[in-house]
């Protein structure tokens, strides 16, 4: 019996959750992965789960086991992983989880570059899920910007890295205001329709020290924020956005600033990873690299992106 083979498989399997998935991670039969766990736990000569039809849980036994087996892999993959970077390029998948705009405009000319000066890289990078997949779904990294739910907020498990801020504002298309009128107070904003961004429910605005919030009313709703923005050029109401992502439009006439007399305010993007996790130095450089990528262009960090 591969007694390595054999945690790999049992880890995998406790992780999966169920049998036909922990067999696809591990491009194994379903018959394989069984049969595996079944020699283990005779090489054992103790329960390692307790099954039936339906589903399956770990016994005290296979509790201890697979704390120990999984310090045991990550050791491993640090010894192996240190050892590479004397001789070669890193290598191994790295799972990164991103907010959807952030990800497709952001991060992809970053880890780019970072898979260009390590060709042996395999990066997974999912656009779609939540913080709350970080540790089902086994994410290294994650990046998000605020507002943050409350629990992601106040979890210890979580570390959180400011990485850059990026500027607020109002803005509409001429063809809109031309139809519509321009606001010239926030509260000219209650007579107008608003595209609204589902992790922004509530628009904040200051002026001369003053703060005013404002829920946006209308027929579009939308959680991507590059869709939020076409709507707009489009004639169909009012956004709240970074300036980043309105920065090419504003440029070229596509959309206007309105209530340029009030302050948007900001909001930080952050890098996110659970606190403690075994994390393979290819996991370190990543998020490094990154990190830098990012602080090196201060103010507004995303304006050095263009599109």
């Amino acid at each position: 019996m591969d007694k390595f083979r054999s945690m790999e498989i049992f880890v995998t399997l406790v992780e999966a959750g169920q049998l036909t998935r922990a067999a696809n991670e591990l491009h194994l039969s379903k018959s394989a992965v069984s049969s595996s766990l079944t020699s283990l736990e005779e090489y054992l000569d103790t329960r390692l789960l307790t099954r039936n039809n339906r589903a399956w849980q770990l016994t005290e036994a296979g509790i201890t086991y697979y704390n120990n087996s999984k310090k045991i892999l990550a050791d491993i993959e640090t010894i192996e992983d240190n050892a590479q970077q004397g001789c070669r390029n890193l290598s191994g998948l790295i799972r990164v989880s991103s907010a959807g705009t952030f990800g497709s405009f952001i991060l992809t000319p970053i880890i780019s570059k970072f898979m260009k000066m390590h060709p042996n890289i395999v990066i997974e990078l999912n656009l779609m899920g939540t913080l709350e997949d970080l540790i089902e779904e086994r994410v290294d990294i994650a990046f998000r910007a605020p507002p943050l739910q409350e629990d992601i907020l106040n979890n210890k498990k979580i570390e959180r890295y400011i990485i850059g801020n990026t500027e607020m504002v109002l803005c509409s298309s001429p063809a809109y205001l031309e139809r519509c009128g321009t606001p010239k107070t926030h509260l000219d904003l209650n007579n107008h329709k608003c595209i609204m961004y589902t992790r922004i429910p509530t628009w904040s605005l200051s002026k001369n020290g003053r703060r005013f919030e404002h829920t946006p009313k209308g027929c579009l709703v939308t959680d991507n924020a590059v869709t939020m923005r076409q709507f707009c050029i489009q004639g169909q109401g009012l956004i709240f956005i970074s300036s980043s992502l309105a920065l090419s439009a504003l440029a070229k006439g596509k959309l206007v600033p309105i209530l340029e007399n009030y302050e948007c305010g900001s909001v930080h993007i952050e890098a996110i990873r659970i606190k403690g996790k075994h994390a393979p130095p290819r996991v370190v450089q990543l998020l490094q690299f990154i990190l830098d990528e990012l602080r090196g262009h201060t103010n507004d960090m995303l304006k050095f992106v263009q599109y």
